[in-house]
């Protein structure tokens, strides 16, 4: 098509113009939004009711796009055509802003590949806003709605590119709404601009599909046979319905404040809801809930009721939620509940919409209970109508009445007339009361007449039982069970009723009643009979006890016997040949012999020394002791001992606590459990010794036999072969050992037990077969730190002669007391002997100089070795004691 640009002259001038034939009048006046031009007008194409397409570009430009067939116009002409060009534009605005419908002129941005990526709102409506929510003249869309949904570019693209007209309607989450809409090209394509016309159809369509939604429910409950399928299906069509993230109908407990979830249903990514529920873990509108009112929360980080739970709200995706109670009888029993992970303003249609679909669950699970406890009803029924033939069949039931009392007539089934030798005809009849009676017991006749009238009088259940005379003349106990109907108004109406035959279950019941008494009378004497047998128990145990003990006394005797015969055997045998040699005059051989008999003896004192730990009397000098130094000191000794191929290692707490023991006998245990380690891993290993402080409260205290405290651990643990757990009961048995005949005594576990017992503390083994053994030690925390002590660091460099000072020797042994003596005296001393404790105090107390008691820890004579001590510093407050 010819373009032609023309400028009107001042006169009028005639040119050629088409001819009319439509018109279509596009002309705009911006106002505020104006071209770069001076023009009023926006630069526009219109057609002309002559089918002119023209753009004003200023007052007096025109461009005039020219179809085929043309005439001539004056310029008087032409003005009165763009006069009526305005007048026509100025309806169509005033049509285009009145009308409800939105409409808005789009521009349409493209990316580099021609793909559609941003629109602009170049004009718009007053209706846009209202029905878009937004007033977005002059703006992209992306500056709105940044996630917009790709549909929205690719259509409005396509009809800009193609001219194809598109009418669809579709849902926009940017807005949250649904738009129904038509978009047609406008202008020069090149311009990629459209027109869209649209609808907000949101209320609409949320109606469509809650309408749907109660139609979809109501086919899929009305087969349903489950209240949880139920609440299953409700709960999935409501998320799906309102897009929710959270759906679930419950049961209540008012009183207790409790949900348990029947169902839920939850999106994707939101975790179910835990059940039961505690609503005052998640605030406080569970009292608004009681009171009979929907819960509608938009906000719970907004709303008093939620706010001070919004952590735990958020974690089960309920930023926002409405909870709609169901009442029964007056009281909250069901809840349905819909949540949201954001923020949401809920419509009052949907709050009534949720309303409804609680009720139709409600009214559902309802009806599904009825009917399962109606069919539960008619089966009883059918099951007792069996029970009521089978009862007759066996005779259980005598027969039935029914005593119309207004009438006063009485009739009975034919079992009954049979049982009593009634006519079954005159029983259809009626029988005269008078009649049934007279088969009564005489015995029972009044309590009957008094259980008859208080019945008829009451109202309600009867039950009495008497005895009859049945047709074989013998009197039969039987029960008669029945119910008095009255009318409204208390009249009584009727009394119908069973016979039931008792007679057996009564003479069961007598025999019951006398077995009942001789068991009463036994229980009687059962207290006594029973304290007696714990006498007998206790006496018995205690004679086991004995016999446990003697059998530990003599395995511990017969021990001792064997060691203490083979240490004597070697120090006689050796002080023997000694004697021997020194007459024969063979001096080089006496040495030998003095050395055996000396080691000997000294394994002899290490036997006492264990024996004394085992039996927890032996001497302790407590010092605060630190576990940590101990143990290092002693590291290098350990691993001597072990030899190479065992490993080593240690591990102590970062603040180690002190204890209060002999550190002499700590280190004498230490060593003994890394000896017994090392014996369990022939082919090598590793020890490791820990230390670590405990805090044991009573229930720990009470499983270790240790008082509630602070204590400091010593472990020593192997990976050796292990203890059974048959043999780890006795492993602190005395002379008990599972190594060969001739290696070791037995007593090394006994001295550590005597040794940690006698120090407040407490000693565990822990073993599993083929992994290892733990042995810990448990000694009482001391807060006083370990002290150097400068006299037993002082080096001895010999031992010290005398210079004529006088010491007390004490000793009930006199070999022993000979031999103290000697040395004494061969080291300058004078000596005084004493066999006892009375002797020794009679020297105390006497005139006699004494600068050292020496003295033996058991004496006899009624004073030990530390009485006499305590005597001795009383009279000679400076005297020195060894002992």
């Amino acid at each position: 098509m010819p373009t032609y640009d023309y400028v009107l002259p001042s006169d009028p001038k005639e040119f050629r113009t088409p001819e009319p034939t439509v018109s279509f009048p596009r002309l705009h006046n911006v106002g505020a939004h104006r071209d770069e031009t001076t023009s009023p007008f926006r630069r526009q194409t219109i057609s002309l009711p002559v089918r002119l397409r023209m753009q004003y570009e200023a007052p007096t430009n025109l461009r005039v796009e020219v179809s085929r067939d043309v005439k001539t116009l004056s310029r008087s002409q032409l003005e009165a055509e763009v006069q009526e060009l305005r007048e026509n534009e100025l309806r169509f605005r005033t049509l285009l802003e009145e009308i409800d419908t939105a409409y808005a002129i789009v521009e349409v941005k493209f990316d580099a590949d021609d793909r559609p990526i941003d629109y602009r709102f170049i004009e718009a409506n007053d209706a846009f806003q209202r029905h878009s929510g937004a007033d977005l003249r002059g703006k992209w869309v992306t500056e709105f709605a940044p996630n917009l949904e790709r549909f929205w570019f690719d259509t409005y693209g396509h009809v800009a590119k193609t001219g194809e007209t598109a009418t669809f309607e579709n849902y926009a989450k940017a807005f949250a709404r649904w738009f129904d809409v038509r978009a047609v090209r406008v202008g020069d394509p090149a311009a990629r601009q459209i027109a869209i016309f649209f609808n907000d159809t949101t209320a609409r369509r949320e109606l469509q599909m809650r309408n749907d939604a109660i139609q979809q429910l109501s086919d899929r409950l009305r087969d349903l046979a489950d209240p949880h399928d139920i609440a299953t299906v409700a709960a999935d069509i409501l998320g799906n319905t309102l897009d929710a993230s959270l759906v679930g109908y419950g049961t209540v407990d008012a009183d207790a404040g409790t949900i348990r979830l029947d169902r839920d249903w939850s999106a994707n990514g939101v975790e179910r809801l835990p059940t039961p529920i505690r609503s005052r873990d998640y605030g406080s509108h569970f009292d608004d809930l009681v009171k009979g009112e929907t819960v509608v929360v938009a906000d719970v980080a907004l709303d008093p009721r939620t706010s001070g739970h919004v952590d735990q709200l958020d974690a089960v995706g309920a930023r926002a939620f409405v909870n709609v109670p169901l009442f029964e009888q007056g009281r909250l029993v069901a809840l349905l509940y819909v949540g949201q992970r954001e923020p949401r303003s809920w419509t009052e249609d949907e709050v009534v919409f949720l309303r409804d679909v609680a009720e139709r669950i409600r009214a559902a699970t309802t009806r599904v209970i009825n009917e399962r406890e109606l069919r539960a009803s008619e089966a009883r029924a059918l099951e007792n109508a069996d029970r009521v033939k089978l009862a007759l069949a066996a005779g259980a039931i005598i027969g039935t009445w029914v005593w119309d009392l207004t009438a006063d007539r009485f009739t009975v089934d034919e079992a009954f007339a049979n049982a009593f030798g009634l006519d079954p005809a005159l029983g259809r009849e009626g029988i005269p009361l008078t009649q049934i009676v007279a088969t009564v017991h005489p015995d029972d006749q009044e309590g009957l007449a008094n259980a008859i009238n208080e019945a008829v009088q009451r109202g309600g259940a009867y039950a009495h039982q008497y005895r009859t005379r049945r047709a074989d003349g013998n009197y039969y106990w039987l029960k008669a069970n029945g119910r008095v109907d009255h009318a409204p108004d208390g009249t009584p109406l009727s009394f119908p009723g069973v016979l039931l035959d008792v007679n057996e279950r009564r003479a069961v019941e007598a025999e019951r009643d006398r077995v009942t008494a001789a068991l009463r009378s036994l229980n009687d004497n059962l207290e006594q009979r029973v304290a007696e047998r714990t006498q007998e128990l206790m006496r018995a145990e205690e004679a086991l006890r004995q016999l446990q003990k003697m059998e530990a006394v003599g395995q511990l005797t017969g021990g001792l016997a064997h060691d203490f015969n083979n240490l004597l055997a070697g120090i006689s045998g050796s002080l023997e040949m000694t004697s021997t040699r020194l007459r024969q005059g063979r001096h080089q051989d006496v040495e030998k012999y003095i050395a055996g008999a000396q080691g000997a003896a000294k394994r002899a004192a290490a036997l006492t020394h264990r024996l004394l730990a085992f039996s927890r009397r032996q001497t302790l000098e407590p010092k605060p002791t630190d576990v940590v130094r101990l143990v290092a000191g002693m590291e290098d000794l350990i691993r001597r001992t072990v030899g190479p191929a065992i490993t080593i290692e240690t591990a102590f707490a970062a603040s180690q606590w002190s204890t209060l023991v002999d550190p002499n006998q700590l280190e004498n245990a230490l060593l003994n459990l890394c000896i017994n380690a090392r014996d369990a891993m022939p082919e090598g290993g590793r020890i490791m010794i820990e230390a670590s402080n405990r805090a044991l409260d009573e229930r720990s205290a009470a499983e270790r036999d240790l008082a509630p405290g602070d204590y400091v651990s010593l472990a020593v643990s192997d990976t050796g072969v292990g203890i059974h757990g048959d043999i780890i009961e006795r492993v602190f048995e005395p002379f008990f050992t599972t190594k060969p005949i001739g290696v070791g005594t037995g007593l090394g576990l006994s001295m550590i037990f005597g040794f940690a017992r006698q120090s407040g503390g407490q000693v565990r083994v822990h073993s599993q077969v083929g992994q290892g053994t733990t042995v810990t030690l448990f000694l009482p925390r001391h807060d006083v730190g370990e002290v150097a002590d400068a006299a037993a660091a002082a080096s001895l460099l010999g031992a010290p002669t005398g210079s004529g000072e006088t010491v007390l020797v004490i000793d009930d042994e006199p070999l022993v007391r000979m031999l103290v003596v000697d040395v004494l005296e061969e080291l300058g001393y004078t000596a005084i002997e004493a066999g006892d404790g009375p002797q020794g105090m009679k020297v105390i107390q006497s005139d006699s100089r004494i600068d050292l008691l020496i003295t033996d820890v058991g004496l006899p004579n009624g004073m030990n070795g530390r009485q006499v001590a305590d005597a001795a510093r009383q009279i000679r407050p400076g005297l020195k004691v060894l002992s």
